[in-house]
């Protein structure tokens, strides 16, 4: 990929972490940095066996 494809790529990405979904968990509406680190939070307490993993789903 070349600097300028790379760049574009990123600002895409980061865009697409900007924006808000429904989460259901919490009730309420968060980004998508915020969902991935709440599921990253979620796993950790599978892996302690504190609660059973419920993936996010969303549609694209």
């Amino acid at each position: 990929m070349t600097p300028m494809g790379s760049r574009k790529w990123v600002t895409a990405y980061e865009r697409r972490l900007a924006e808000t979904v429904e989460y259901p968990r919490a009730g309420c509406r968060l980004t998508y940095r915020q969902v991935l680190r709440e599921q990253v939070y979620c796993l950790a307490r599978h892996f302690l066996g504190q609660e059973r993993y419920q993936c996010f789903r969303c549609s694209w």
